[in-house]
């Protein structure tokens, strides 16, 4: 099978399927051409990638495990036709990218249709509804992660579902079975993020009847009433990193590895290198421990490459059951709770900055946190009440601040 890739709304290339093997070839007409490739791993070129490199990329933008498994059942198609669950849901992903069957192209006017709160009650009541997977299979809308979502277009008060690929202003997510409370532990932690000195989206507490966390999308911009796409990729299609595999422990990127990529491909490293220490301290004092490479984004500018606003930001840390083992180490140590002075060395070392500049970035997110954590925690229980989960993310937070402050000291 083959199917058309575009990028915003230009066609660029060619994805090939043969024998469960992938393979994308830019278009012979934009080759020399002032377009942006795909990825920093896929600059344009006349030969064609193969499986690996190609897979790496575009398996990056399907859902993944439980979630990806209920849209291929709605779809009749199996979990591991890659391809075939791209030409189907690929018409609205992150970035600008957009994959269509052989003889279609994206439609030229966007439509969309209104979604009471009623519906999205509905969609979201019941996990492993098909009803979710139906909507998204009808929007032609992709997202990675293997939380439910749903992409959606804000208009005034009005929530709409795309149709056929158009685009989407914002990200829909409910609460997970297993993971008690999490709309409400992102809300206030990406909440907390932003007064923390951390470039994050908008985020809204939505009330259908069940919780759900509105996320501003930024690789979306809103011109008068038109919707335009940004492109983006996150580290493990930047690092040709399968989702399998994003975890450091797992063949993914470390965080030595996602300071190489800003600072190679950054337009400005100066700037996104402190940034990218910030994102690890925040991570440690919220205990966040599932911060992978997905987890972090290159966004296409006008200016350039830059490191994306951070998202997905909770605190694993609270919840039992989990491995207690971060994601990416600070100086080779994964176990928060052992991290130490030396650790911190060691991870200024490893991303090739200096230790003074480092602890600077340390200390600042520390003291900003700290500043703000009270209002913050004030604002959570005002919009959706006491939760016994929050007073564990605070009572933690409390703790791994004085740590820190100990540590570096």
């Amino acid at each position: 099978m083959t199917y058309g890739v575009y990028l915003f709304d230009q066609k660029i290339g060619m994805l090939d399927a043969e024998r469960g093997r992938l393979s994308f070839r830019y278009a012979e007409e934009i080759l020399g051409a002032d377009v942006a490739p795909l990825s920093v791993r896929m600059p344009i070129r006349p030969e064609p990638y193969d499986d690996n490199s190609t897979r790496a990329f575009f398996e990056n933008l399907l859902p993944e495990d439980e979630y990806r498994r209920l849209i291929t059942a709605a779809l009749r198609l199996s979990d591991t036709n890659t391809a075939g669950l791209l030409g189907a849901i690929a018409g609205e992903c992150a970035g600008a990218v957009s994959i269509w069957p052989r003889d279609t192209a994206p439609p030229a006017e966007p439509r969309y249709r209104t979604l009471s709160r009623d519906t999205l009650r509905d969609l979201f009541a019941v996990p492993g509804d098909p009803l979710l997977a139906d909507a998204q299979r009808e929007g032609r809308l992709s997202l990675a992660g293997a939380q439910a979502k749903l992409t959606v277009r804000r208009r005034d008060d009005e929530w709409l579902l795309p149709i056929d690929g158009a685009p989407a202003t914002h990200i829909l997510k409910r609460t997970r079975v297993t993971v008690p409370y999490l709309v409400e532990n992102e809300f206030f932690c990406m909440r907390l993020a932003d007064a923390s000195g951390l470039s994050v989206p908008d985020v809204e507490y939505l009330d259908v009847g069940i919780p759900l966390l509105a996320v501003r999308r930024f690789d979306r911009e809103l011109h008068d009433t038109e919707v335009r796409r940004i492109h983006q990729e996150d580290f493990c299609q930047a690092t040709a990193t399968l989702p399998a595999n994003k975890y450091e422990a797992e063949g993914g990127p470390g965080l030595s590895a996602c300071a190489d990529v800003v600072r190679q491909h950054s337009a400005l490293p100066i700037a996104d290198l402190p940034m990218l220490v910030r994102w690890t301290a925040f991570n440690y004092l919220i205990g966040n421990e599932d911060a992978h490479g997905k987890n972090l984004a290159l966004l296409y500018t006008d200016d350039g490459i830059r490191l994306a606003p951070f998202y997905d930001l909770i605190s694993s840390i609270v919840y039992k059951g989990f491995s207690r083992k971060a994601a990416m180490g600070i100086g080779g140590e994964r176990r928060y709770g052992y991290v130490e002075l030396r650790h911190w060395e060691r991870f200024a070392d490893a991303l090739s900055l200096r230790y003074d500049v480092v602890r600077r970035v340390l200390l600042d997110t520390a003291k900003r946190t700290e500043a703000n954590l009270s209002r913050a925690e004030r604002d959570a229980r005002a919009i959706f009440g006491e939760t016994e989960l929050l007073d564990r993310i605070v009572e933690g937070v409390r703790g791994r601040l004085g740590r820190l402050r100990n540590e570096l000291a």
